[in-house]
């Protein structure tokens, strides 16, 4: 159940070739897989390869990457099996003619990790290649993408995605008494794997949930996690891009980040993280305020609303004016100027902000701080060509 097809091909482009696997090479193990190559095979055909051959002619440097195995078997016993290895456990990995992959389906399969991680839960189904996590903060599991190096590597180290921003937003509203009794919903839009929503319900801060996502397979992700924690009761998830307009659109898929799906824009040429090498997703877009029409959405329950949305915001604010007019909570969300551009979006979202926000609050090192519409502005000038982005907490008027 551990060690999935993905997951081994990724180890063995890593422990082989010591370099990420590059996405032709992915698709042709898996399909390699699928017609009944067996891992062992697999293993010989990167052992065999005139790029490992190469490699290690060229390898005069053990220590570096005896130093990474080490941290490495420190990591699976801290995080999977909730514990440190003693030095009899760690020499013997080190010592062992296991390979990374082949040590990473045993830990998968230890009774000591079915012990601790409870797995009475139920089983992803094979389209799901994921690594399940448990994070104690939240009491809560969840299933990450093993092709995702910002939300896995994150959660191996015991760092749940976003949760400690989701912990200091939460306090905040406490402080300052900015939630509503009455409206306990909590909305995500952008809810890519579930973890925010799932952050929310299982930490006691909102009765019920609704997550919206567009791409279909993180949809798989977020209905899953919702599963295994047992939320299916509480938590609505929609299948759902958010835009301004209502029909069949295209994402860009960032092959290394699950979380960075975003609107294929047309006739734009800035691709800074070479955006044209992305694969593509159709998915079927709605406003907000279609949902609102549909009765899908009563934006009277709805008490706080995330959104994390790779710069579709303005077209969000666009498509949803009579959804915003009739809620009064507080929004947390992305400014990120690059991929706001690359949608047109910077002056509804800007007009947005402008018309709906009181104040607005800029997290910065784990605290938030009062920004105006003017840094905002600045901050967009400043940043149209880089990755760098804000996540602001807006209070309505």
């Amino acid at each position: 159940m551990f060690i999935q097809p993905e997951t081994f091909i990724e180890f063995c482009y890593e422990t082989f070739l010591q370099r990420a696997a590059d996405i032709e090479g992915k698709r042709y193990y898996l399909e390699q897989i699928k017609l009944g190559r067996s891992f062992q095979e697999v293993i010989q055909s990167f052992l065999q390869s005139s790029e490992f051959q190469h490699h290690q002619q060229n390898s005069q440097n053990n220590q570096n990457n005896h130093e990474q195995q080490r941290k490495f078997i420190t990591s699976l016993y801290k995080y999977l099996l909730k514990r440190n290895p003693d030095n009899s456990e760690l020499e013997y990995w080190l010592n062992t003619s296991h390979t990374l992959p082949e040590i990473l389906a045993i830990f998968g399969e230890s009774a000591e990790y079915k012990r601790v991680n409870d797995f009475s839960l139920k089983k992803p189904p094979e389209s799901l290649y994921g690594i399940m996590i448990k994070s104690d903060e939240i009491d809560g599991y969840l299933l990450y993408p093993t092709f995702d190096k910002v939300q896995l590597q994150g959660a191996l180290q015991g760092k749940a995605f976003q949760l400690n921003d989701f912990l200091v937003c939460m306090t905040f509203l406490e402080n300052h008494s900015l939630f509503h009794p009455d409206k306990s919903c909590f909305l995500d839009l952008g809810a890519n794997i579930g973890s925010t929503s799932i952050y929310a319900l299982k930490g006691n801060y909102f009765q019920s949930a609704v997550s919206i996502e567009a791409s279909g397979l993180n949809y798989q992700f977020l209905t899953f996690n919702t599963q295994i924690n047992q939320l299916t009761e509480r938590l609505q998830a929609l299948n759902y891009g958010l835009a301004n307009f209502t029909g069949t659109g295209e994402l860009v898929c960032n092959p290394d980040n699950c979380g960075d799906f975003r609107i294929q824009p047309v006739n734009v040429t800035d691709n800074l993280f070479n955006e044209d090498n992305y694969s593509r997703e159709l998915a079927e877009f709605i406003t907000l305020d279609e949902l609102k029409n549909r009765g899908i959405l009563n934006p009277r329950k709805i008490g706080f609303v995330w959104i994390d949305c790779q710069g579709s915001e303005g077209l969000i604010f666009q498509g949803g004016q009579e959804f915003f007019r009739e809620i009064s909570v507080p929004l947390y969300v992305e400014f990120w100027p690059y991929g706001i551009n690359r949608l047109a979006g910077k002056k509804s979202y800007l007009s947005f902000i402008e018309t709906f926000a009181s104040r607005v609050w800029r997290l910065q090192e784990g605290t938030f701080v009062e920004i105006s519409l003017d840094f905002l502005d600045t901050f967009y000038q400043e940043n149209l060509n880089t990755g760098e982005y804000i996540d602001i907490l807006v209070i309505p008027n």
